[in-house]
């Protein structure tokens, strides 16, 4: 019930107890990264063709006109430096599933629900609080868990998300 509220599966927490996202996690948690790498490439992309296409056009006529070479090559040149800039991201992106980028705190959990008006609009948001941590969470994972029981918790610190959790048994303390 706990996986299901907060969208995990046994593969997710079997990488989270060994401090690793899963691909699944990561596309999940960094989407804004993911979604400018994929706009970048798509952007790069163009600008290359655009380039390559004004430079075969002064090529191919017999009329060599200077704006258009520099326009040719200085868009290559763009685009050389974001296909590295893409590279350097996607790079960074990958490290995201090598070890070490998810936290786990165990001790017990405080479930609680807060009200708050905005733009003359009732908001309820809640929370589930371990140690000094808080999480904001769904309706139906703040019923899945039980409040002031032990809890494992694993989550990535930037942004703070929370990834998957569970219950503490007694051997396990």
């Amino acid at each position: 019930m706990l996986a299901a509220a907060i969208g995990f599966n046994d593969d997710d927490l079997r990488a989270n107890r060994e401090g690793r996202l899963t691909t699944r996690q990561r596309n999940r948690v960094f989407a804004r990264r993911r979604a400018l790498i994929i706009a970048l490439t798509i952007i790069t992309a163009i600008i290359g063709i655009i380039s390559a296409i004004a430079i075969l056009a002064v090529l191919t006529h017999a009329e060599i006109s200077v704006p258009a070479i520099l326009l040719g090559l200085g868009g290559e040149v763009v685009t050389v430096g974001l296909a590295y800039l893409v590279w350097s991201l996607r790079q960074g992106y990958r490290k995201y599933l090598l070890p070490g980028h998810v936290q786990q705190i165990t001790g017990p959990v405080t479930c609680y629900q807060l009200r708050e008006r905005q733009n003359d609009k009732i908001r309820t948001a809640y929370y589930v609080r371990i140690g000094s941590l808080e999480f904001e969470i769904s309706d139906t994972a703040l019923n899945a868990f039980t409040d002031s029981a032990p809890y494992s918790i694993y989550y990535v610190p930037r942004p703070l998300t929370l990834l998957s959790a569970e219950p503490v048994r007694p051997a396990d303390a």
